[in-house]
């Protein structure tokens, strides 16, 4: 399970990691691996009351440069312990990861964690973010609407298994019926040869 951590480490976090792989992206059995530990590290921080609300792959380190090494969540300081039903409100996060209701100024919930794990997810398996322009202000309106794309050219190859968990956690309402980022649901990945399931509820 991924370890968090308060402290910086001079270990590779994962956009090192990701720059060093050949193809600038991630196979899908070693994505899924670091996928698997980011929800798992998500879950144990929300069910101890405790939303990161700014994960992205510099948050992310390794404990030390072997290929096996956990994942570690670091940089804590945008989190927030919560309580109960309470919501957050407050304007924070990292652009390109922010969920669409922390850019609107809108009461959120921990499910905004989900959506910076969805953004990594996509940029895991094809080298590049989902939102991304050089336009600021353009990126922000893609973010807005979800309008993201998998161009066959870099997604021909990844399994619809994957994109469907993309689209679970890359959804504008956090609450939506059946698809939403805070319901529960174990979703099919391939994992090191064979079908897993994620848990990507977090949000109680």
């Amino acid at each position: 399970m991924v370890g968090t951590s308060s402290n910086l480490s001079p270990n590779e976090n994962l956009w090192d990691k990701l720059k060093i792989v050949t193809r600038g992206y991630y196979s899908e059995k070693d994505a899924a691996k670091c996928v698997k530990e980011m929800l798992e590290a998500a879950k144990y921080l929300h069910e101890n009351d405790i939303v990161h609300r700014d994960l992205k792959p510099e948050n992310l380190l390794y404990e030390n440069n072997s290929d096996d090494a956990r994942l570690k969540i670091a940089d804590f300081g945008l989190s927030k312990i919560i309580s109960g039903d309470v919501t957050m409100q407050t304007v924070c996060g990292t652009p390109g990861y922010c969920a669409p209701e922390i850019m609107t100024g809108s009461q959120y919930t921990s499910a905004v964690d989900m959506w910076s794990i969805g953004v990594m997810t996509f940029i895991l398996l094809c080298g590049y973010e989902p939102f991304y322009d050089d336009n600021e202000q353009q990126m922000f309106k893609k973010i807005l609407k979800a309008d993201y794309e998998f161009d066959p050219q870099w997604w021909s190859e990844v399994s619809e298994n994957a994109k469907d968990l993309i689209g679970r956690l890359l959804v504008l309402d956090p609450s939506s019926c059946g698809a939403g980022r805070s319901v529960a649901a174990y979703h099919p990945f391939d994992y090191l040869g064979m079908c897993t399931y994620f848990l990507f509820l977090c949000d109680t």
